[in-house]
């Protein structure tokens, strides 16, 4: 199946230590809500304050992780690796599909308009850049 996705922030060429990204499959049968997933790097264990992560989260990072590549509990998941470019972010997506058992073919790079009236979220994101008179990006 494939599925579309929309990422509410705008990506900075580079790396991050976090993202969110919203979900749906697309097909017209599917009337649920979108999934909202947030995936959280390590980051670097030894230069935390370098990538703006505090000694805590490390920590908790860590604890969370265990001796895996990856934990996930429902919509949250930490991933062992310091940063992440968008390719590897929606690598890691493909990862957190198939352990939750979705399947997933290819990820479709939508606009938040198909995510209106399915996630709280991008609603609230699409009226603010309405009010502010923004456009979504893209």
């Amino acid at each position: 199946m494939n599925w579309k996705y929309f990422i509410p922030h705008i990506w900075e060429e580079g790396l991050t230590t976090w993202e969110d990204i919203f979900l749906l499959p697309d097909s017209p049968e599917y009337k649920d809500d979108a999934v909202w997933l947030t995936i959280d790097a390590l980051g670097d264990v030894d230069d935390p304050e370098s990538m703006g992560i505090p000694l805590e989260a490390i920590a908790y990072r860590l604890d969370k992780l265990g001796d895996k590549d990856y934990w996930i509990e429902e919509g949250d998941m930490i991933v062992r690796t310091e940063a992440f470019d968008k390719p590897e972010f929606l690598q890691w997506v493909r990862v957190w599909m198939e352990a939750t058992g979705l399947q997933v073919d290819e990820l479709i790079e939508a606009p938040i308009e198909d995510f209106l009236g399915r996630c709280a979220q991008a609603d609230f994101i699409h009226m603010l850049l309405q009010r502010h008179g923004g456009e979504s990006p893209d």
